[in-house]
């Protein structure tokens, strides 16, 4: 066990940010208060802070989110299994971030990212000296490394390039859907129509998803002969 002093220099993070952590219920009381201004704390709260400054810096949760998976799992060794097996979805990122910042959240390689600005797939603006990458390219970035990690990668035979038929298949499929509205909606402007697709956004995305796993269960189910469900 140690005081707050020895936390602070095991654990390599602010006292002031780890008193933040006790007052939102992220770390375990005490385990030892001899009295007023003094407390001890177990060994096991250094790991238990590193595992949410990881989070934090990583995954970019937000201390509550930590708090629910904190809470969810009776110790940090335990938590640290689960988040292994866990394609873990950071929290939206609303601001854009710099390429450094992006290349250090996502785990892609700065020439796999050159290489997806190539294709089309981010579009980038340049701020004096930097490049800032909007939230939709975050999000982009951030799909392309799940899908990476899950083995479509250069490793199993697949290619970066092998990607654009997303980006050609949703091109397409978002041509048709304007027209869709164009026709459905007459005589209103370009604008107009642009703004119901946006606004419907939420909605189609959800849609498109639920087809995809229902296209590939019922090819499943073709595959092994029985009647789909």
């Amino acid at each position: 066990m140690g005081e707050m002093s020895d936390l602070v220099a095991r654990s390599g993070v602010e006292k002031s940010t780890i008193q933040h952590y006790l007052r939102e219920g992220l770390l375990p009381e005490p385990a030892e208060r001899p009295h007023r201004n003094m407390a001890y704390y177990s060994p096991a709260v250094v790991e238990r802070i590193g595992l949410i400054r990881k989070l934090q810096n990583e995954q970019r949760l937000t201390l509550s989110k930590i708090k629910q998976l904190l809470a969810g799992h009776s110790s940090t060794a335990e938590l640290r299994h689960w988040l292994a097996r866990q394609d873990l979805v950071p929290e939206p990122v609303t601001q854009p971030v710099s390429r450094d910042e992006l290349l250090s959240q996502s785990g892609i390689g700065s020439s796999q990212l050159d290489r997806l600005e190539q294709l089309g797939f981010l579009r980038p603006t340049r701020e004096e000296q930097s490049l800032l990458y909007s939230p939709n390219d975050v999000a982009v970035v951030r799909s392309v490394a799940a899908m990476r990690r899950a083995g479509l990668n250069e490793d199993n035979g697949f290619q970066l390039d092998d990607m654009l038929l997303y980006l050609d298949a949703m091109r397409r499929l978002v041509m048709e859907e304007l027209a869709l509205f164009s026709r459905a909606m007459g005589d209103a402007g370009r604008e107009k129509i642009v703004e119901l697709a946006e606004a419907g956004i939420e909605g189609t995305t959800g849609l498109l998803l639920g087809l995809r796993r229902r296209i590939q269960l019922d090819l499943l189910v073709e595959d092994d002969g029985t009647e789909p469900e």
